[in-house]
């Protein structure tokens, strides 16, 4: 008993207090982890297995250890597990990832005061912007922060290797650094951080005692300055994105302008010439020949032509800027999908189509009638326009996770991958003439970027599936049951 006490005495000086239960509790198949003090004072970890000796009752009376020193890996283990905790925990702000950073940094290298500095032109001034694990976030100018900051020292070596300081107490910075007066600063280990192609930015951690600064601790600086050069050129990235969507934003509101004034501007002369084309031919039809009645049913036509186009255009316009609001009311979907497909009946004859309708007999759901028309009949006017003479056009609907789907298939020119992608775009239009097809090549490139704006405006989508030229193609979009 005196032999076993002896023992358990000896274990329990080398081995962490928390970590020797879990010694003698540990079966001999289960691999173990543990701590011990080293002599020196130093805590290390020990990994494997042990084997116990029995006497003859089956008690254990010993036992043995196989282990091997893991303590550089479990420090590694620290260190990926920090460096992951900050970078979950980063926002699109710099200054608070560079803070997390900086007080990361100062736990790992056990420190007593860490401080960034990023030097900076502004208005042709040389500025410092400096950072502390004490939350300071400071603006100073360059001749006062060589004047009075210790950490000025690293920026008179122009590389990126490691650097130590040491009897910071005895330097004149000792009276003029408040950093190293408020916390009793002796020593110093910090690098510059690579900007670009300038030393421009550097990190510092500070001690009171003299640090022991081992091959972790450099891995660690490298480590997280390397963590700091992305971060900022991550901001950097952030800030150019930033100014390119104001530049967007301002070519946008120029265009949305240059549509509102220009439609105006077009409206006023079309109702002119609308008008009075109208007039001749309801009051003067009977003294005009032939040829200026043909010529004035032409202009008729495109003024009729060029009236849609800036109708369209007005509306493109007012979905772009939300200005669009829907009148909802509940209706019955099917019999709009039949009404439509009446109403332009006369041009697909003309064409010697066939239009199948296989539809829910009441598609019962809230909606806006005449913009849900409009989605409805832009796609089969394209229908038509895009499928030959004699071809097919069919109109189909489901039910799917409490949505209608509508789908309008042809069996005309179709559509490739590219095209696909391009056509609910604004002015997506996809160029026809010349290409040798017996279709319509009219159309402002409007039409299915209002479609969608609509549609995605009740809370639906819309979509198109070919399989390539001349496989014809089939729209479909959805609408939410209500």
């Amino acid at each position: 008993d005196d032999k076993k006490s002896i023992y358990t005495k000896l274990i329990e000086d080398i081995i962490h207090p928390d970590d020797v239960k879990k010694l003698f509790r540990s079966s001999e198949d289960k691999e173990l982890e543990f701590r011990i003090i080293s002599k020196d004072g130093k805590l290390k970890w020990l990994k494997g297995k042990k084997s116990n000796q029995y006497d003859e009752k089956g008690e254990i009376i010993s036992f043995r250890l196989w282990l091997e020193d893991v303590t550089e890996k479990k420090m590694y283990e620290e260190l990926i597990y920090e460096l992951n905790i900050n970078f979950l925990n980063f926002t699109t702000n710099i200054q608070t990832n560079i803070q997390l950073l900086l007080k990361t940094c100062l736990k790992l290298l056990n420190g007593d005061f860490a401080i960034y500095v990023n030097k900076y032109h502004h208005e042709d001034e040389q500025l410092n912007w400096i950072i502390t694990t004490k939350d300071d976030v400071i603006t100073m100018l360059e001749e006062e922060f060589k004047e009075k900051l210790f950490v000025n020292e690293l920026f008179n070596e122009k590389h990126d290797f490691p650097q130590i300081f040491n009897d910071i107490d005895k330097l004149e910075y000792a009276k003029t650094d408040i950093y190293v007066k408020k916390n009793n600063i002796k020593h110093a280990y910090g690098k510059l951080i690579m900007s670009g192609t300038d030393l421009n930015e550097c990190l510092c951690v500070m001690y009171k005692e003299y640090p022991n600064i081992t091959n972790q601790n450099q891995l660690v600086l490298f480590l997280i300055c390397d963590a700091i050069e992305i971060e900022q050129k991550r901001w950097q990235v952030q800030q150019h994105l930033e100014e390119q969507n104001r530049t967007l934003s301002e070519i946008n509101k120029l265009k949305t302008d240059l549509f509102s004034r220009t439609s105006h501007e077009l409206k006023t002369p079309l109702i002119s010439i609308k008008g009075f084309t109208e007039l001749l031919l309801n009051l003067h039809y009977q003294k005009l020949d032939t040829e200026i009645v043909s010529i004035l049913e032409e202009i008729q036509k495109g003024s009729k032509r060029l009236e849609d186009y800036i109708n369209a255009i007005v509306e493109s316009s007012k979905l772009e800027q939300g200005l669009l609001k829907l009148n909802l009311v509940e209706e019955n979907l099917s019999f709009l999908i039949n009404y439509c497909v009446r109403q332009l009946e006369g041009a697909a004859e003309l064409r010697k189509q066939k239009v199948i309708v296989d539809i829910e007999k009441d598609m019962i759901t809230k909606l806006d009638k005449e913009r849900i028309y409009e989605v409805l009949s832009n796609l089969l006017i394209n229908a038509i326009k895009y499928t030959p003479v004699g071809g097919q056009i069919t109109i189909n609907s489901s039910v799917k996770d409490n949505y209608f789907i509508i789908s309008i298939k042809d069996n005309g020119i179709g559509l490739t991958k590219e095209e696909e992608n391009q056509i609910f775009k604004q002015f997506g239009k996809i160029e026809r003439y010349g290409q040798g097809w017996d279709v319509g090549i009219e159309g402002t490139g409007l039409g299915l970027y209002i479609c969608k704006e609509i549609v995605e405006l009740h809370g639906g989508e819309i979509w198109v599936e070919s399989e390539g030229r001349n496989k014809g193609c089939n729209f479909y979009f959805s609408l939410p049951i209500k």
